[in-house]
């Protein structure tokens, strides 16, 4: 149902069709949905008609609602059917964010700028549109900007100043430790305040990274410019003097860049070496130990154990992270090809494409041909499944089964299944991938 489907930019109409972007068309005229956003969904099915200026990438799983403009700057919010739900009435929106709010904005006549405000699912303001900017916390407190002074402070949900607006910035909360990380007016430097505005961390720090699960953070000493750990009270429990710091993992180890040579490595919580500074460049460990490393003499990557030791000699271009079946993308470093080892550094596809992606839930990777530089699919063994013949191409993942590709002569997106058919056929100017409820925005050419 649906498949092969396609909206024409000009369509009969016999009757009277209301379009929602407030374009009406009655007995013998025709509908122009040139340049217009709608909804499809996985059956190639349209669930909102083509009748908006504009939309964003779809976040329905989140909120059940999807912003959408009628007019240029003239935004709401529209569900699943395509109406409205909050009406079009803001210069510019964002999506509704986990804390069920959504920012707004609205132009300051006198001045001309953006004010921003929030707003709940059913549409009530809950801060007017009043401030420079507005950042949502998980807690019933909002980071704002004075509109004036452009100064910072902290909202409550009614909109007042539960802190007054006195500070340059004030980056993030972070519930860890209960602070908000701020930078003073004076200094310019970083610190933490509390709900009620006093520095519990004061401001000493050229920057501070959010805290972590167990209330440590990255940060810059002002004098040498070096990274180390401090704690919720602001002291150094691992004195500056790295570069690059990562925060901890789950075993206590983070990777650090060793000033002197430049080289990084890996330390414990005592900022002790565990892997010696050795390598260009040192990856995130997985699950299995294995880190990506870059070695200083010959500039190409392998893959390497906890305490350093080469599992893969270094002997690729580049490399990609072992997926759950073993399996890395490499770049031959003589060819400069792309294809598929596996744990033991062994190739099990051979390098002959441009570029290739990562295997998706159903068992394809989309690849770029060497030869023509066109996009196909190939399967777990490295056999076209759909043959290279699309400008541009994304994965199949999990239900959706469903892959957005380029049309080579037209430039036009549409979507294909995983024989290659057309699900929609390429008609979009703009086109998303498919959520995770099943749902895509796309543009009408």
């Amino acid at each position: 149902m649906g498949r092969f489907k396609h909206i024409f930019v000009n369509i009969f109409i016999i009757g009277c069709v209301f379009s929602l972007a407030g374009l009406v068309a009655c007995d013998s005229e025709k509908v122009n949905y040139s340049g217009l956003f709608g909804v499809v969904d996985l059956h190639g099915d349209w669930v909102v008609e083509p009748s908006f200026l504009s939309m964003p990438t779809i976040e329905y799983e989140t909120t059940g609602l999807f912003p959408a403009a009628s007019a240029p700057i003239t935004w709401g919010f529209v569900d699943i059917s395509g109406n409205w739900v909050i009406d079009a009435q803001y210069r510019k929106v964002n999506n509704f964010t986990e804390y069920g709010y959504a920012r707004i904005w609205e132009r300051n006549i006198e001045t001309e700028d953006e004010l921003a405000g929030l707003i709940d699912k059913k549409g009530n303001l809950l801060i007017e549109p009043l401030y420079g900017d507005i950042k949502q916390t998980p807690i019933d407190y909002l980071i704002a900007q004075d509109f004036e002074t452009k100064d910072y402070g902290i909202l409550s949900l009614d909109g007042d100043w539960a802190v007054k607006p006195n500070y340059l910035d004030i980056y993030t909360y972070c519930s860890s430790v209960d602070l908000f990380i701020a930078q003073d007016k004076t200094n310019e430097k970083f610190g933490c305040i509390d709900i009620e505005g006093e520095w519990l961390i004061n401001p000493l720090f050229d920057s501070i990274s959010e805290f972590d699960d167990s209330g440590i953070a990255i940060a810059v000493d002002p004098e040498s410019g070096l990274e180390g750990y401090i704690d919720s009270s602001g002291a150094w429990i691992i004195e500056p003097r790295f570069y690059g710091l990562s925060i901890f993992d789950g075993k206590d180890r983070a990777r650090a860049t060793d000033p002197d040579s430049g080289l990084k490595g890996l330390i414990d919580a005592q900022g002790n070496w565990i892997i010696e500074p050795r390598f260009i460049n040192l990856g995130e460990f997985d699950e299995q130990n294995r880190a990506i490393a870059t070695d200083p003499d010959s500039g190409l990557e392998g893959l390497v154990d906890a305490q350093g030791d080469w599992i893969i000699e270094p002997r690729f271009e580049e490399m990609n992270g072992f997926d759950d079946k073993g399996r890395a993308c490499a770049t031959d470093s003589d060819s400069g090809l792309q294809g598929y080892i596996d744990i033991s550094g062994k190739w099990i596809i051979d390098p002959q494409f441009k570029t290739i992606g990562r295997f998706g839930d159903r068992g394809l990777a989309y690849c770029y041909d060497a030869q023509s530089g066109l996009v196909g699919y190939i399967d777990e063994v490295g056999e076209w499944v759909i043959e290279p013949q699309f400008e541009a191409a994304g994965t199949f993942n999990g239900s959706r089964g469903v892959a957005l590709v380029t049309e080579k002569d037209t430039g036009l997106r549409g979507y294909i299944d995983t024989e290659g058919e057309w699900v929609f056929e390429p008609q979009f100017r703009m086109a998303y991938s498919f959520s995770s409820d099943g749902y895509a925005v796309v543009q009408v050419e």
